[in-house]
């Protein structure tokens, strides 16, 4: 029979461990929220509608024939706009959660990106909506009934909401250029 010797030695570093210059990322859901602005509040909670909003139908049509109905949808995601606007969505928050979480520096460029995806995330709800109402419209109404439906107008709002507060975060950040004269003559 085998002995197998289980003896442990304590193991003792030759220099002490010490904290880096790593922030300490917040313990709980308080010291988060207490660190959101009004435009990372607006663009965080469009950007996890929004994301919601791309799963939801876009147009429903509803079919009657010989006294049976039938109704089918196509969702937001399905269009190459709700594709893209899901991206802006993602990228939108993502970039939010490093620039309060500071992993990253909040740069020029950093923001840049962020109003990038707000505001093309914007364009993409309008686009969306048109193309809805331009496939409502070219439809004979004997048959077919379409309708647009909940997802494209939430995505929409979701998107001006993203605009609207990516411009906030400009002001926030005080930035000076088009669109964003912060400047302001108090005299």
């Amino acid at each position: 029979m085998d002995q197998v010797n289980t003896t442990s030695e304590a193991v003792i570093p030759a220099a002490p461990v010490t904290a880096g210059p790593v922030a300490a990322m917040p313990t709980s859901a308080a010291s988060l929220m207490a660190k959101l602005t009004l435009a990372d509040t607006v663009i965080g909670s469009a950007a996890v509608v929004g994301i919601i909003s791309t799963f939801l139908p876009a147009v429903s049509v509803t079919v009657e024939l010989f006294g049976e109905k039938r109704t089918n949808s196509a969702s937001v995601i399905g269009d190459w706009r709700g594709k893209l606007g899901l991206l802006c969505f993602l990228a939108a928050g993502t970039i939010l959660f490093l620039m309060i979480q500071k992993i990253v520096p909040a740069t020029k460029n950093l923001l840049y990106g962020l109003l990038a995806a707000c505001g093309v995330s914007a364009l993409m709800g309008i686009l969306l909506l048109i193309g809805a109402s331009s496939s409502t419209s070219n439809v004979p109404t004997a048959l077919f009934k379409v309708s647009i439906s909940i997802g494209t107008y939430l995505f929409l709002l979701c998107g001006l909401a993203m605009a609207a507060g990516g411009f906030l975060k400009a002001k926030e950040q005080k930035m000076v250029g088009p669109g964003f004269d912060v400047v302001s003559n108090a005299g």
